[in-house]
């Protein structure tokens, strides 16, 4: 017989700063690091906070006095990917070690995160479906994350619904996502 696992779920109802999310992601995957054990964690933001990937270059990505000025933070996630307005959105984590469950593969685990999310959009009548490849002039430059869907993300009618970064350190990983719920493009 199958020992039943325990997932945690965590839904922080009020929003947070920034580095309070990113902190709260990264004490997650350190968590996990113990035992084989999965969080499933979403949150928001209380002010419009733009999220730069672990390898991006803040000058090439953000204007630090534009988003001074509009009143925008900026944080950097653990996780690689472009950057990330998180405003009028809903965020979610998951912080795993369970490799039985997620497999060791970066790519595979991050494959069967966005199906599950698929079968939650589609119980709310969406039709979302993983795209089938990253534009070449997406994945070599600078874009913001929701620009173009990338290999693997989750796409309605071609445009990016969720955007999803992660990061893996031997059996464990965390993939966050933004989810959202307004376009933001002119913030952006």
């Amino acid at each position: 017989m199958a020992s039943r696992k325990t997932w945690y779920l965590l839904v922080d109802r009020t929003p947070k700063d920034g580095s309070w999310n990113m902190a709260v992601d990264e004490f997650l995957f350190r968590e996990v690091k113990e035992a084989p054990l999965t969080f499933l964690r979403f949150y928001t933001w209380s002010r419009p906070t733009a999220s730069l990937g672990y390898y991006q270059k803040t000058e090439r990505v953000v204007d630090l006095e534009v988003c001074r000025r509009q009143g925008v933070d900026i944080v950097r996630r653990m996780t690689g990917g472009k950057l990330v307005l998180h405003h009028e959105e809903v965020t979610y984590t998951v912080a795993s070690s369970e490799v039985d469950i997620f497999s060791t593969s970066l790519r595979e685990s991050y494959r069967l995160v966005s199906e599950a999310l698929i079968l939650g959009l589609k119980r709310l009548g969406l039709e979302a479906h993983l795209a089938a490849k990253t534009p070449e002039r997406y994945a070599r430059g600078d874009l913001p994350c929701f620009s173009f869907p990338a290999e693997d993300e989750i796409e309605i009618k071609g445009k990016k619904l969720i955007g999803s970064a992660q990061k893996r350190v031997g059996q464990r990983f965390l993939q966050h996502g933004s989810i959202p719920l307004r376009n933001n493009a002119s913030l952006l």
